[in-house]
Order: C-alpha cells, then sequence, then structure tokens
C-alpha cells in the first residue's frame, strides 16, 4: 500500500511490482481538498485506489518495450472487508483513470503487452 498527498506539486511516479503509476494532481483550488489517495496493490495486475482530486495512468517499467492496458475498471467501496462493485467500467474508458472532487473508491485490472 502506498499513499500520496499533494504539496504543492504536480504529482508524482510510484513504483509497484509490474508498473510505475503516474499520480498527476488537480490544480489546487481555494475551498476544494488538495489531492491525495492511497493505491493497494491486491496482486501484480489488481490495484484498489481510494481517494480524492487525481489522475492514475498506469506505466511500464522504464527499462521495458511493453505497453499496458485495462481489462476491467470497477467503482465501488468495501463492506466488511468485501469488495461491493457498484458500477463496472469497460477498459476502453480511457487511458487514465480520474477521481474528482468526491472521495471514491475503484478496484482496476491490468494487463501489458508488446
Amino acid at each position: 500500500m502506498t499513499g500520496f498527498l499533494q504539496n504543492h506539486d504536480r504529482g508524482t511516479i510510484l513504483s509497484f511490482t509490474k508498473y510505475d503509476i503516474k499520480i498527476s494532481y488537480q490544480r489546487e483550488e481555494e475551498g476544494k481538498p488538495i489531492s491525495g489517495g492511497l493505491i493497494i496493490e491486491v496482486s501484480e495486475d489488481e490495484f484498489i485506489l481510494a481517494g480524492i482530486r487525481f489522475t492514475a495512468e498506469w506505466l511500464p517499467k522504464r527499462e521495458e518495450n511493453a505497453k499496458v492496458d485495462y481489462i476491467s475498471i470497477e467503482e465501488g467501496t468495501f463492506d466488511n472487508d468485501v469488495w461491493m462493485t457498484s458500477r463496472r467500467l469497460n477498459g476502453d474508458e480511457g487511458s487514465r483513470i480520474s477521481i474528482k472532487n468526491k472521495p471514491s473508491a475503484l478496484k482496476v485490472e491490468m494487463y501489458k503487452y508488446e
């Protein structure tokens, strides 16, 4: 599990087992919370994201000549330690995942190809 919090910067890159994840923070605005969240690596290809006001983009490791894409993206919550899907998105929803002004949680499954 890795957490992140905006500190007058634009974002960060987080390193996980098979992927790097580029986190971009939304512009700071008066009266709105700063960007922040956490990412849990459930398995090498599955992640839980939770937070507010950020965009996540999966990248291959720098030394790899590979591409990455989404298998699935689910919005949901945890109920007694069990993930409950409220809406399932397709992998073609875009190359980046955005969590806007409302705190949200997503479950993301990825794959890598050449």
